[in-house]
C-alpha cells in the first residue's frame, strides 16, 4: 500500500479522541490559538493535521511563544464517522440557546450535540483565561465535493487582519445565510474567529493543507519565528500558493438552498468549489423537479454526503477596493450616524441594531451596510430590515497583562 493509501484508508477509519486533543505552552508569553477539530463527525483531516504540528512544537523545545490548543468537537459523531448524531452541531451557537444550555433549565432534555456544544464550551473555558488578549480561534473544516482551500468568517476588522495571512481566498456573509455556527459565537464573545476549509474529506491532501494553514497561522501572529521554523513556514507558504491557483480572492454568499430531508435532494454529479455557474443552468433536483441556478456566480459547497440542511451555496466575487473602502469608513465609525439617514430608525431595545425601510432607502441597502460592519439579521416585512453592528469590529475586549 503507497503512503497516500495508507493516509486515504487513516482519514476512512473511526477516530478516538479526548475533548482536548493536544496543549503546548510557551517559554514565552504571547497570543492563545485554539483549533476546532470535528464539529462535524466525519471530518478527521484536522486532527492528523495538529496533531503534526504538536510533535513538530515539541521536538524544539523552548521555540515557541504563547498557547496552542486543540479541541474536538462531536466526539461521538466523530467515532462514528457521522456529520452528526442528530442534529448539525455548527447550526446551534446562537447566543441565547447557549445561554439556555448552560443553565440547564429544568433538566431539558439535549440532543447529542447540544451535550457536546456544552461540554466544548466548558472545556474551552477551563482552558483559555484572556491574560494575553483575545484568542484566536480556528474551526478546521473539510466538504464533501472537490474543493480547493477557502476561509471564512464574521466581517470584523480584526478578523479580516488575521484572514488576509492565508492568502487564500475568503467568503463573506455565510453567517448570515447560515445563522448559528460556533465563529459566529466566538466573535460575538470578543474573540477572533474564522473556519478554514481545507478540501475534501477523503483527500490527504486535506491534512497537508490544514497543517500549512496552521503554521502560517501561527507565524503571522508571532507565536513561532521563521529562525526556527523555516522549513515548516516555507514549504507551508507554497502549499496555500500552489492550491488556490487563480480563484476569486474575495467573495459573498448571494444564496443559499436550503434542504430536508423529505425534499429528496440530489445534487448533480461533478460539481466543485467555486465552479463558474450560469444563471437557469441545472444543479440539482429534488422531489419538485429541477434546481435551477437563479443568477451567474460561482457554486459553493454542493452537498455529496448524506447528512446536511445546505444543498449548495452560490457566490460572487467582490472587488477588494470595496472593502478597502469600507475600512476607512469603519475607522471613521460613520456608522454612529446611520440613524440620522432616510428611513432609517434605531432599534427601541437592541444596541448596535438598526431598522430599514427598504421603500424609502432603497439603493443597495444590505451593501452599504456590510461595508459599514452590519449585518442582516431578518426582513421583518416587505419593506422593513433589521441589521445588527458586528461588536469588537475594530477592538476586542480582552487587553493583554502587563507585568
Amino acid at each position: 500500500m503507497t503512503e497516500m493509501e495508507t493516509s486515504f484508508s487513516n482519514l476512512q477509519e473511526k477516530i478516538a479522541v479526548d475533548r482536548v486533543i493536544d496543549k503546548y505552552t510557551g517559554h514565552k508569553k504571547g497570543q492563545t490559538v485554539c483549533c476546532i477539530c470535528g464539529i462535524h463527525g466525519n471530518e478527521h483531516a484536522s486532527i492528523h493535521a495538529v496533531k503534526r504540528v504538536f510533535h513538530a512544537l515539541k521536538s524544539r523545545k523552548n521555540k515557541f511563544s504563547g498557547k496552542l490548543l486543540a479541541f474536538a468537537g462531536n466526539l461521538p459523531a466523530l467515532q462514528k464517522n457521522l456529520r452528526f448524531i442528530d442534529e448539525d452541531m455548527n447550526r446551534l451557537w446562537q447566543s441565547d440557546k447557549i445561554k439556555f444550555l448552560r443553565s440547564c433549565v429544568n433538566g431539558h432534555p439535549l440532543s447529542n450535540e447540544e451535550k457536546q456544544a456544552l461540554a466544548l464550551i466548558r472545556q474551552m473555558g477551563q482552558e483559555i483565561d484572556n491574560k494575553n488578549g483575545s484568542a484566536i480561534f480556528l474551526d478546521m473544516h473539510t466538504t464533501s465535493s472537490k474543493s480547493k482551500p477557502f476561509i471564512i468568517f464574521g466581517d470584523t476588522l480584526r478578523n479580516r487582519r488575521i484572514a488576509a495571512n492565508f492568502n487564500v481566498p475568503y467568503v463573506l456573509g455565510l453567517e448570515e445565510a447560515i445563522p448559528g455556527t460556533i465563529m459566529e459565537y466566538i466573535t460575538e464573545c470578543g474573540h477572533i474567529g474564522m473556519a478554514f476549509e481545507a478540501g475534501r474529506h477523503e483527500d490527504p491532501v486535506s491534512i497537508d493543507i490544514h497543517e500549512a494553514a496552521l503554521w502560517v497561522l501561527l507565524y503571522s501572529i508571532g507565536c513561532i519565528r521563521k529562525a526556527d521554523f523555516r522549513v515548516e513556514i516555507e514549504r507551508s507558504s507554497q502549499i496555500l500558493s500552489d492550491a488556490v491557483d487563480a480563484l476569486p480572492s474575495i467573495l459573498e454568499v448571494r444564496y443559499r438552498h436550503a434542504i430536508e430531508v423529505t425534499d429528496k435532494f440530489e445534487m448533480l454529479p461533478g460539481y466543485k468549489n467555486f465552479q463558474p455557474v450560469k444563471r437557469g443552468e441545472t444543479l440539482a433536483r429534488d422531489k419538485n423537479g429541477r434546481i435551477l441556478a437563479h443568477e451567474m456566480g460561482h457554486i459553493l459547497m454542493p452537498l455529496y454526503q448524506g447528512l446536511g440542511n445546505d444543498g449548495f451555496f452560490l457566490t460572487r466575487p467582490i472587488n477588494k477596493f470595496w472593502l478597502r473602502f469600507s475600512t476607512v469608513m469603519r475607522y471613521m465609525q460613520i456608522a454612529k450616524f446611520v440613524h440620522l439617514l432616510p428611513g432609517v430608525s434605531k432599534h427601541p431595545a437592541q444596541k448596535y441594531t438598526i431598522i430599514v425601510d427598504t421603500h424609502t432607502a432603497k439603493w443597495f441597502v444590505v451593501e452599504i451596510f456590510h461595508l459599514l460592519g452590519f449585518r442582516r439579521v431578518t426582513q421583518l416585512s416587505n419593506r422593513s430590515l433589521i441589521l445588527t453592528k458586528r461588536r469588537y469590529d475594530i477592538v476586542g475586549p480582552y487587553r493583554p497583562c502587563r507585568n
